[in-house]
This record gives structure tokens, sequence and C-alpha cells, in this order.
């Protein structure tokens, strides 16, 4: 297991630069897919089947989540960006059978490394929780005979963001010279309702989910929000 991760880790430096925001959310997001790929080669997987949708199971990984995808620019043209501002959670996520195939997953997501805020301002971190179910709609077996499964989820979520303000000033062009201003101090935290829609896809006992958040429907302010987890599983049980 850990040869894998550290797999992934090598792809994810290979192609993780410097650059933009959007670049560095791609390069983070391409080394994800390419950790998978390396890490579930026929060479790698383990021959445990994926979860059933009858069982319980816990699973823990991380991820990418794109704040605002489509929503925020950094071109002097305001071309919008793909990615938005890039967190990089932990993820933690428990499947309880129901019926018919359905189950419920309720998951956390949580940045232990929080984002940097414009001109160094302070960081941002970001706690994500979902409720969402699940429906398998394909489980069966690749040409490698590994165990393969493609399910579907929606369901509410709770965003909340954090940003932890260092104070201070900063001398900036206000467009007829240099002016100083202050920068905010302190802790603030701003919560949102989310409805969330997922695609997810496991080989043996790893899973990927690649997720869209949209704001509530009610919200004043409609965004998108973009999500690729990587998940292992550590239990199950019939």
């Amino acid at each position: 297991m850990m040869e894998v991760w550290g797999k992934g880790a090598r792809a994810l430096a290979s192609v993780t630069g410097t650059g933009s925001t959007n670049r560095r959310a791609l390069g983070l997001f391409t080394g994800l897919v390419l950790g998978l790929i390396v890490g579930l080669s026929p060479a790698q997987a383990s021959s445990r089947a994926t979860t059933s949708p009858s069982s319980k199971a816990l699973y823990l990984g991380g991820g990418l989540i794109s704040y605002n995808s489509l929503t925020t620019t950094s071109s002097l043209r305001g071309e919008v960006d793909l990615f938005g501002e890039p967190y990089l959670p932990i993820n933690l996520q428990f499947f309880l059978p129901l019926k018919a195939g359905w189950q419920l997953a309720p998951r956390l997501n949580a940045s232990l490394l929080g984002g940097q805020l414009k001109d160094g301002a302070g960081q941002s971190f970001i706690a994500y929780f979902s409720l969402p179910f699940t429906k398998t709609f394909y489980q069966g077996q690749n040409t490698q005979n590994q165990s393969v499964r493609w399910d579907w989820s929606t369901g509410p979520a709770l965003w909340q963001q954090t940003l932890v303000g260092r104070g201070g000033t900063v001398t900036l062009n206000d467009g007829t010279g240099m002016q100083t201003f202050y920068r905010p101090s302190g802790t603030s935290r701003a919560q949102m309702l989310l409805w969330h829609l997922g695609l997810g896809y496991s080989l043996n006992q790893w899973r990927m989910d690649m997720e869209l958040a949209l704001n509530w429907p009610s919200s004043e302010r409609q965004t998108q929000h973009l999500m690729f987890l990587l998940s292992y599983q550590l239990w199950e049980s019939q």
C-alpha cells in the first residue's frame, strides 16, 4: 500500500510546478490520475473484491477540491478558469447498505494545509460534509479479472470555509499612486448548503470519485465546485 502511495506522490510531484493557480490545480489533478493508473496496475492491485452494495465499508484518502470552478479568473482578459481555488483535503467516507443496490455514504473532507490568500494576506481552510446516496449501476470484472464497480451519487452537503488573516499592511497601486492598505486580521467563517452529484469508480479496494457540487437552488450566489478524490478501503463488513 505504501509503495502505491509513493508512486502516486512521485507522479504528482513530476507534473506540479510553478505557475498560475489554474496550472497548479491541473497539475495536481493530473498527478492524482497518474497515481491511480500506476498504483492500480495489475502487478500492484490486490485481488480483493470491491465493496458490495450490501456491505458496510470505510475508506480513507485524499484529493483535490477546486472551489469556484468556471467562476474566477486570473487573466487580464477576464477569461474564466476551469479550476478555481485549489485545496488538498483528506477524505473519510463510510458506506451503509440500504435496499435495491442503494447505499448511504456520509463523507467528511477537510484541508489540513491552508490555501494562501492573495498577496499573502492569510490562509484559507475548508471543511466539507456530504450525505450522498449512491447507486451501483455496474459491478463485474475487467480483462485482468480484477473486481470493478461503477456507481453514481447525489445528496445534500455543507461547506465551511475558514479565513485566517495575518493582519499588517500592504502597499498597492490604487490607480493614481501607491497607497497603504490594512490587511484583515483574526478568524472568520462562512457556511453554505450545496447539492452533490458524483460518479464513482472502484478497482479492488481502491476507489476514485469525480464530483460536482452546486450551490443550493435558493442561493443568490450560484457557483460550482469540482472534486477529484482517491481513497483506499480500510475496512469492510457484510
